[in-house]
């Protein structure tokens, strides 16, 4: 048996003492997939100092780096009201001015496109850091890289 108190699954362990349980029938997979990879793109453009205006590049456009593409786009959602509406405003509400990717396969450039890239890069036929600078006048405020490929 292994030991709860580390893992995530302590959290998750429905005991009969640990209050109230959610309804099985209302449980949507798909949607429940998708906590740990939001998590963690959350996370990452929260620590990564971001501020509206600034400039950003994203390597690698799997799930994370297209979630972290998608929510540091630049839409201003600065009223309380826009706030309010949860999770999704408030990475939006970073506003930066300009996002560019890194990102080799096609079909995850197509994503990073549709989730609001200004431009993705193919680094296997470009020079991705050059290409940024000539973009950007200099280079980006902000890189973080979601790429398993070294």
């Amino acid at each position: 048996m292994i030991p709860l108190r580390s893992t995530i699954l302590g959290l998750l362990v429905n005991r009969q003492d640990s209050g109230p349980r959610a309804d099985a029938s209302s449980f949507q997979v798909d949607v429940a997939a998708l906590a740990e990879p939001m998590s963690v793109a959350w996370h990452a453009v929260r620590v990564s100092g971001m501020k509206k205006g600034d400039t950003a590049l994203v390597i690698g456009a799997g799930p994370i780096g297209a979630m972290v593409t998608r929510y540091v786009l630049p839409l201003l959602a600065t009223s309380q009201a826009s706030l309010t509406r949860g999770l999704d405003s408030v990475l939006k509400a970073r506003g930066a001015s300009w996002v560019g990717v890194s990102e080799p396969t096609a079909t995850r450039a197509g994503i990073a496109t549709a989730c609001g890239a200004d431009v993705v890069y193919n680094p296997m036929e470009c020079d991705v850091v050059a290409e940024v600078r000539k973009a950007t006048g200099g280079g980006v405020d902000v890189v973080r890289s979601f790429s398993s490929r070294f």
